[in-house]
């Protein structure tokens, strides 16, 4: 483990050199490589790679990292998602679709495979159009065990009907054949390390109620364990202990301890095993080198920073971990995944400066071999910090955020409130951001804020802001840039609002509401009329609609016209710089349209980017260049620096 230290130290050594203005290019720019998987025998790597525009997915030799094989699996607006090794001769791609950049990814049913030399491509799901029949729908799947004692097959679960089904598919023909099915419509099945469907977690969207099944090894037959109201994080199923007797669960219920627990299938008792401390969500597993019957040995959370908390930190991967991170005290460090013989783990390292790089540990002698730089021409000593800030709003809710600050300027800055989208379980996280990064080189302070309704905090603090738009989530943005005032870090008369998406509704909301507050707003992307909500394809969905309903509140006409900036233009005293893709199918066009001609009607002076074939969120990097050039010019002629 010293060994392990020295060396990373040595890595982590950088020289301080002068503050530059960098190119806009350099933030924007596609990166080559995105990311790695090493292979189950350690002799390749599966990496997704930027082609011409296009992410792919590429085999490269372990020893020489040549690339041995590339696979564009493109089709129509899907990319490349999941990834990974099947076995060591297979590697396979999930498919997602994306409407823009800036918004969520979706499932769509698809996956594809291919060997290492290139050939076998096959589409797995949904099985393509054979004579005679016709070609499946998608449907939505989840990978629920890669089986290490055969090879040529792995589980996975779908939905059919509304039920999961549990499946062995083929990862070579596609051919699959049903095993198991749950015991309510609308489950997440969990597996123990022998392969048996042992617990089933399902939601039921007409009673809003979460229900949970286990049954006993080797059991036909699922007993209830317990309910709970869909809206509140109440017990989450984790993994199996070893010997398959007992299951670790994340519960947040009311009235018992907060922490994770061990649950006893044949006796129902539940024991806490390790307290949680604060309201962070436990947001991933951290497990053991045993590849073949891992174990949690502990969590993932952010506060404010990630934060790693082990049950028991005497445990061997407690110790390689806190190695690590003394290596890297600056840094975020995690294993990506390892080699079926538990010898070898592919390491990933990135912090709030550094877009992310890779080492192959050796978990024996802990000896690193430096593989790659993402985004390798970034300097992490000439980027800028991001801290983890809090404050109290008005009503006393503690509201936290990330607050980064030009290199070597600490006060009075001109200062960008930058609102993320969503709003609803989205939310800022601590790392690489190259807005913030590109907006702080050019000497602005940029202060990002998980306002209420935001993720990451429970179901409380996200279900509870339903219909709080533009009144108490638009305050929290409003304290959040005076508290940044009255701690001297922004100057009170260069303070600018900006957002995508719900943060475009922000930015908006924000100067009409508080129209001495900000001396300029840019609205990307926005939504400014709620009623066209029901122009996006969420509202081609019963779940969308439901949502728009119950969050956004569009089935009330005198609560619509309050919350929808379009209606309070009278108000207005900022700067405008309005920014939209023609082919935006998550917030339509309209809504850059109408307030154009609203403030046209009204005589007043904007700024406006529209680009064809952009949709939520630019793609083209010379569309973003353009973007971002103009934004500096705009910030310079309306706060300065």
């Amino acid at each position: 483990m010293k060994k392990l230290i020295i060396f990373l130290l040595c890595l982590s050594i950088t020289t301080v050199i002068e503050a530059r203005e960098i190119p806009v290019e350099e933030f924007f720019k596609d990166s080559t490589i995105i990311s790695l998987n090493v292979s189950p025998d350690g002799k390749h790597y599966a990496a997704t790679v930027k082609i011409n525009g296009d992410t792919q997915l590429a085999v490269l030799d372990a020893k020489t990292k040549q690339i041995k094989a590339r696979f564009n699996f493109k089709r129509d607006n899907l990319e490349i998602g999941r990834f990974g090794w099947f076995n060591n001769e297979r590697v396979y791609a999930t498919m997602i679709r994306k409407v823009g950049p800036l918004a969520q990814a979706a499932r769509t049913g698809y996956l594809f495979a291919g060997s290492i030399d290139g050939t076998k491509k096959v589409q797995l799901l949904p099985a393509p159009k054979k004579p005679g029949r016709s070609a499946e729908r998608p449907r939505n799947y989840n990978f629920m065990s890669f089986l290490k004692d055969d090879p040529r097959n792995i589980l996975i679960s779908m939905s059919k009907g509304g039920f999961t089904e549990v499946y062995k598919l083929n990862v070579y023909t596609g051919s699959r054949k049903k095993v198991d099915k749950s015991p309510k419509k609308y489950a997440s099945l969990l597996i123990d390390h022998n392969k048996e469907v042992r617990v089933s977690v399902s939601t039921d969207p007409d009673e809003e109620k979460v229900y949970i099944h286990t049954r006993k090894q080797g059991a036909d037959d699922w007993e209830a364990f317990a309910e709970y109201d869909d809206k509140s994080v109440g017990i989450d199923p984790l993994g199996f202990s070893k010997d398959n007797q007992k299951v670790f669960l994340n519960v947040r219920e009311k009235g018992k301890q907060r922490g994770i627990y061990l649950l006893d299938l044949k006796t129902k008792d539940m024991q806490l095993i390790h307290e949680i401390k604060g309201d962070a969500d436990v947001i991933g597993s951290v497990y053991d080198n045993d590849t073949d019957k891992p174990e949690i040995v502990g969590i993932r959370m952010m506060p404010g920073k990630y934060e790693t908390q082990f049950f028991d930190v005497s445990h061997p991967r407690a110790k390689l971990d806190a190695g690590l991170r003394a290596a890297f005290p600056e840094d975020e460090v995690s294993l990506v995944n390892l080699t079926d013989d538990g010898n070898k783990a592919l390491v990933r390292v990135w912090s709030d400066r550094r877009p992310g790089r890779f080492f192959m540990m050796d978990t024996k002698t802990f000896k690193l071999e430096y593989l790659l730089d993402v985004r390798d021409w970034v300097k992490p000593e000439e980027m800028a910090e991001m801290k983890a800030v809090s404050f109290k709003a008005r009503d006393g809710l503690e509201v936290r955020g990330y607050l980064t600050l030009p290199k070597g300027k600490s006060k009075d800055l001109p200062m960008i409130l930058m609102v993320h989208g969503g709003p609803y379980g989205v939310q800022d996280r601590w790392g690489y951001n190259r807005e913030v990064q590109f907006f702080a080189n050019r000497g602005y302070a940029v202060f990002q804020v998980n306002y209420r309704g935001s993720g990451g905090r429970g179901s409380s603090y996200q279900y509870d802001a339903y219909k709080q738009m533009g009144m108490e989530m638009q305050d929290d943005l409003t304290d959040a840039t005076l508290w940044a005032v009255e701690q001297g870090y922004a100057d009170k008369e260069r303070l600018c609002i900006y957002g995508a998406s719900y943060g475009g509704y922000a930015s908006m909301m924000g100067v009409v509401k508080e129209p001495d507050l900000y001396k300029c707003a840019i609205a990307y992307v926005g939504l400014y009329d709620i009623n066209l909500w029901k122009k996006a394809d969420t509202w081609r969905s019963e779940y969308g609609r439901r949502f728009v309903r119950e969050a956004w509140g569009i089935d009330d006409p005198e609560f619509v016209k309050e919350r929808s900036p379009i209606n309070h233009l009278d108000k207005l005293k900022a700067a405008i710089f309005l920014v939209h893709g023609k082919d935006d199918a998550r917030v339509v066009i309209d809504n850059h349209d109408d307030l154009a001609e609203a403030l046209d009607e009204r005589g007043y002076p904007y700024e406006s980017l529209v680009k064809a074939f952009e949709g939520h969120g630019f793609r083209n990097p010379e569309n973003n260049y353009e973007l971002y050039t103009k934004l500096q010019k705009f910030l310079e002629k309306h706060i300065g620096k």
